[in-house]
């Protein structure tokens, strides 16, 4: 095995960071330059963003109103290269499918929060630099989805101080991205098996 040296001091680049041959050892993703391994995530966290993804999956399929990803990286901007843990792209903006990173920042990206994200106020702040991030980028709809008190904040471009707090008993709603999209916030929270 080939063991791939990484310069953790300098920065790279969106384009550098997509010819490089990361490690298998992890996630890596490009913030700000530099690259930085995303903790894996846990089964509470998965569970809630594979239901996501396959209800938005379900309801786009035979309307075409874009394509949605799991766990995909996109490129943000030349410096910016993040994972969404689900994402949207409307239909006339979706990309050729590639074998590297989405080219372009999506309409509808989400964040489901683990409890780590939330721990320390660094790990909150890195949590909402990335959904600031994803605003300053041109992202049309922002759900942050925290497990721990069953609630979404829906953040906009223009809500970086004040998104809306939605709570189990709310609806999320797709907007004028995924028009006629809805989702009781619950469900994301009941496990059937």
């Amino acid at each position: 095995m080939t063991q791939v040296l990484i310069d953790l001091s300098r920065k790279y680049t969106s384009t550098e960071f997509e010819n490089l041959k990361l490690p298998d050892d992890g996630q890596y993703e490009l913030v700000e330059g530099k690259i930085v391994m995303a903790p894996s995530a846990g089964d509470e966290h998965n569970t809630i963003g594979l239901e996501l993804c396959t209800r938005i999956k379900i309801f786009i399929q035979s309307k075409k109103l874009g394509k949605v990803w799991y766990e995909t990286d996109f490129m943000l901007d030349e410096n910016n290269t993040r994972r969404p843990d689900v994402a949207f792209i409307v239909h006339d903006r979706v990309p050729p499918t590639g074998k590297s990173s989405v080219p372009i920042p999506p309409d509808l990206a989400v964040e489901v929060w683990s409890g780590s994200d939330l721990d320390t106020k660094k790990e909150r702040e890195d949590a909402r630099a990335k959904i600031q991030l994803y605003q300053d980028t041109g992202v049309r709809l922002i759900w942050a989805i925290n497990p721990r008190n069953k609630t979404v904040l829906v953040f906009h471009p223009d809500t970086t101080d004040n998104p809306i707090e939605l709570n189990a008993n709310d609806e999320i709603d797709g907007e004028n991205v995924i028009p006629g999209f809805r989702l009781a916030i619950k469900t994301l929270f009941e496990y059937e098996y």
